[in-house]
């Protein structure tokens, strides 16, 4: 696509205005419109569908309007290796793949797993497996095996997809065991069982039950594979997409010029993370009295932001130009420094990992673990704090592409490395958008919850971001505190969120 300065910057315009669902101006900043991280990776995803120039969220990041934005969709390169057909040979694994086997010191089968359920008031079986089928067919992630060489490398290998759709029949008496059996029997990686379903019948209902490897798979990939499978459901195709595969992006990985030794992102990390540890502002251990052994694995509290907070919270984000995620990032480093008196705070998150648009409707295990290091002086303000977090995600999020085990080779002290490598305080946020809506012809359908996770962080904080409301919600590992301290640090936050949400407007 041919492009002058003024088309590239009124592509961008059109981009942002339907994606924020405001009017917007060629010098407007998009996270001073409201804009967040993942309506970000959004926007530049679009604006490779667009024009089939590759922009990365790096670009938004440092130049955040559509004149500046415009100048690098003006010099960026087309992409021209879309059609590039699968390897028949296998390939390395991912970083984070190999990881995840270095940390478990064992095979691959003990990967972790995702798991979705889904109720439907009516499916039609046969229409339901020719739409899997394609969708299967269409994302080499889900029918890739996963081994070790002869020299006990991670390497993974496309094969033929092998659909193999479980149609089963049960009374509501026995769907726990029949679930129970579905989540517990092992999985065979290297023969590429990665990812299967079942369909079930149960009453007058129907119950899909999919389970996925964390190894090809992630949260993102689930709005992915939704959105196709529903479509293919209901249309009986598959619309065309230029979707990277995951091959390619495991190759890119492999290969980028962010591995050198020498190279600028790798050595942003070593001056960012010096002298600092991901085990930093870690509270006190509750005594084993109040830990409840044997309880939940965790301490969950909740708060739930509407009305004039959320108002006032939304407005200190527009005035520090901070996306949702900083905002309460803020709040937590702000918590954390009021808990344990140290101003330089380090809190773990995870990143979509999706920079490069090419890869925004691809399936696969992308999302991977980051850490973002905000320092400020002691005593200082809300508002000084928001900033410096604000800066501190911008600059974080610009090196972001560094694989997580890499960035681990960087830090200082060597416990980086040792297991179970647990992080203090996480942060994660779910933007309302990412939940994927389930359309079977106008069936009704109810996605239910699925298997909890492990309890790795010492603190983990969630925010759920809906159009009206924000939900805060804390999480104590019940093996380090007790019901108390899960008190004290939702306190803390919510405290922290409201000082800053007070200052951000005054």
């Amino acid at each position: 696509m041919e492009l002058s300065h003024a088309r590239a910057v009124a592509l961008v315009v059109d981009v942002w205005s339907e994606l924020l669902d405001e009017r917007v101006r060629p010098d407007d900043n998009f996270f001073l419109l409201g804009g967040s991280s993942i309506q970000a990776l959004h926007a530049v995803a679009q604006l490779h569908r667009v024009s089939g120039r590759t922009l990365t969220l790096a670009d938004l990041l440092a130049a955040p309007t559509p004149t500046g934005l415009g100048t690098r969709l003006l010099g960026a390169d087309l992409d021209e290796t879309a059609g590039r057909s699968v390897p028949d040979d296998p390939y390395p694994a991912t970083f984070d793949q190999e990881r995840r086997l270095l940390r478990d010191r064992s095979d691959l089968s003990r990967s972790f797993r995702l798991w979705h359920f889904v109720r439907c008031a009516a499916v039609d079986p046969g229409r339901f497996t020719d739409a899997l089928a394609q969708v299967t067919e269409r994302h080499d992630a889900l029918h890739t095996r996963i081994f070790r060489d002869a020299a006990g490398s991670a390497r993974q290998q496309v094969i033929p997809s092998d659909l193999r759709l479980e149609l089963l029949h049960t009374t509501p008496e026995g769907l726990d065991g029949l679930i129970r059996e579905f989540t517990e029997v092992d999985w065979a990686q290297a023969e590429g069982d990665v990812f299967r379903t079942r369909l079930v019948r149960v009453g007058g209902q129907w119950l899909i039950l999919f389970g996925f490897d964390h190894a090809v798979f992630d949260g993102l990939s689930y709005q992915v594979f939704v959105r196709d499978l529903t479509t293919a459901y209901r249309t009986g195709r598959l619309p065309a997409r230029a979707a990277a595969a995951w091959w390619r992006y495991a190759t890119w990985q492999r290969s980028t010029p962010l591995l050198a030794e020498d190279s600028d992102v790798r050595q942003w990390w070593r001056r960012h993370l010096a002298g600092s540890s991901p085990f930093k502002n870690p509270l006190p251990a509750d005594p084993p009295a109040e830990r409840q052994p044997g309880g939940p694995a965790a301490h969950v509290r909740e708060w739930t932001v509407t009305g004039s907070q959320l108002t006032a919270l939304r407005d200190a984000a527009r005035t520090a130009g901070a996306t949702p995620f900083a905002t309460v990032l803020a709040a937590v480093n702000l918590a954390a420094y009021q808990l344990t008196g140290d101003p330089d705070v380090v809190i773990a998150s995870h990143t979509a990992n999706r920079s490069r648009p090419e890869f925004a409707e691809t399936v696969g295990s992308f999302a991977t673990r980051i850490v973002f290091r905000t320092r400020f002086a002691p005593g200082a303000t809300p508002a000084q704090v928001l900033a410096a977090t604000t800066r501190a995600v911008r600059s974080t999020l610009r090196h972001a592409d560094l694989p997580w085990s890499e960035v681990l080779r960087e830090c200082a002290p060597a416990n980086y490395l040792q297991t179970p490598n647990r992080i203090a305080w996480d942060l994660r946020v779910e933007d309302g958008d990412e939940v994927p809506a389930w359309d079977l012809d106008g069936a009704p359908c109810e996605p239910l919850p699925g298997l909890p996770g492990f309890v790795d962080p010492n603190v983990s904080v969630q925010l759920r971001i809906r159009p009206h409301r924000w939900r805060i919600r804390v999480s104590c590992a019940s093996a380090l505190y007790g019901e108390r301290t899960a008190d004290r640090v939702l306190d803390a936050i919510r405290s922290a969120q409201l000082a800053v949400a007070g200052e951000g407007t005054g």
